[in-house]
This record gives C-alpha cells, structure tokens and sequence, in this order.
C-alpha cells in the first residue's frame, strides 16, 4: 500500500497541474489574448495589434497559455499562427465569462462601460475538421457580426 506521504505528493502533483491552467488565465492580458482566439486563429502581430502590445510582450503571454494547454499554434512560413487547443477551452472561457458576469458586479457594467473592448458575443459551434491535436467533432466560432 501507499505511504501518506506519496499520495500526499501526487495530489499535490495533481491540484498543482490543474491550477496552472487558472494561473495561465489570471492575468488579464491573456485573458484578453484567450477571446481574441475564441473568435479565430491569429498570428502573433494580429494579436500584438489588436491587443495593443508589443509583439515581444505578446509572444511571451501566448508562450505561457499554449505551455499550459491552453493553445496550439502553427508555422505559416515566418508567421506563428495561434488558436485554441479545443472546443473545451473556448467552452472554459465562455464559462468563466458567465460566471464572472454573474458574480462579480463590475464585470458587467465594464463591459458596457468600455465599447472599445471585445464583446462578450456567445461562442457558437460550426461544422468543419478540428485543428490538428484538438478533440471533438467542430471547432468554436463567435456568433457571425460579433
């Protein structure tokens, strides 16, 4: 039987993996970075300048969401083209969005209060191949005009 103290470690070892992901979206430049991909593949510039970063400070934000899983990305001969890993990401985002709108008061009334900002426009499923190394059947796509 195992010690105490090896399962102790391997559900440290799990809880530890699992939060990386949470850690992965606790800034909000890569939350920002997360819908900006929920809405379509990007290279790294076209996120640079939709989000109003530079691209260095750009690349290394993607670097950490797709080491945490979160994002895959492709060469397109000089250009890294990025998306989500799955629809279980953009189905995590679209939850987390929810749940922030629902209980934290200001999200709401900063959504409405900056225009200029993404909408929260709901992630709708379109028919198609997934993106090589995603599972499931469709891939996530904005409602089309959002």
């Amino acid at each position: 039987m195992d010690a105490p103290g090896s399962r102790r470690r391997a559900k440290d070892e799990l809880y530890d993996a699992l939060a990386s992901v949470a850690k992965a979206l606790g800034s909000g430049r890569r939350a920002e970075i997360v819908d900006l991909l929920a809405q379509g593949e990007r290279s790294v510039e076209e996120v640079a300048s939709e989000i109003e970063q530079s691209v260095a400070n750009t690349s290394h934000h993607l670097r950490t969401l797709a080491t945490s899983g979160l994002l895959r990305s492709r060469r397109d001969g000089q250009r890294v083209i990025y998306r989500l890993a799955s629809d279980r990401v953009a189905e995590l985002w679209a939850a987390m969005r929810d749940v922030a709108t629902a209980h934290v008061a200001d999200v709401g009334e900063l959504a409405e209060e900056h225009p200029l900002t993404l909408p929260f426009a709901p992630i709708v499923r379109q028919e198609g191949p997934p993106p090589s190394g995603a599972s499931g059947p469709s891939r996530a796509r904005r409602a089309p005009g959002c």
